[in-house]
């Protein structure tokens, strides 16, 4: 068995933010790592949903412009590796995103296949995906690595790249409520 304390804040945050909006359900943590961060089951522990937790800090202030200052809220980096997403035997992953600025994480709640498919379709088949998930201030979610600087601020004003957009993956916490009855 690993020490106890090995939780990371992404896995603190998000069962926090659990334990907060879902009342009758339970998040169990794991006693050694399997792949599942936290187990969320109903108060009868008869329905479950498992989690892989991801955390980012936020880059906006030492990476970022002072032209996107206003514009976004937060600005993460993550690093996969296609093994790691494709052989998760999580429910979901969620990528945990804390701004300096505003006090309310956010979390990026996807299948792992989900998000497998939808970055190999635009960044290609690859051992290791390095990922920038920025949030707008309007609450739109892009993934923008390697984009052109031009199409980065259209993303500011929450237009173009269907394809990268994943808002509809933002604080998605639908697999919690149907347990949480």
């Amino acid at each position: 068995m690993k020490p106890l304390f090995t939780i990371h804040a992404g896995e603190y945050l998000t069962g926090c933010f659990l334990e907060q909006q879902f009342k009758n359900c339970r998040v169990w943590l794991p006693s050694k790592d399997t792949g599942i961060d936290l187990l969320v089951t109903d108060s009868k522990c008869s329905r479950s949903v498992s989690l892989q937790v991801k955390f980012s800090k936020d880059f906006m202030p030492t990476h970022m412009s002072d032209f996107y200052k206003n514009k976004l809220k937060v600005c993460t980096w993550f690093q996969f590796t296609e093994e790691a997403i494709s052989g998760s035997a999580a429910d979901y992953w969620v990528l945990v995103m804390q701004s300096h600025a505003f006090a309310k994480a956010q979390f990026l709640v996807i299948p792992p296949s989900i998000l497998l498919s939808r970055v190999a379709a635009y960044h290609g088949a690859k051992k290791k995906y390095d990922l920038y998930f920025w949030i707008s201030s309007s609450d739109r979610c892009w993934e923008t690595r390697r984009l052109v600087e031009q199409d980065r601020k259209k993303i500011t004003e929450s237009v173009g790249l269907p394809e990268r957009d994943f808002t509809k993956f933002l604080d998605d916490w639908r697999s919690i409520k149907k347990i949480d009855g």
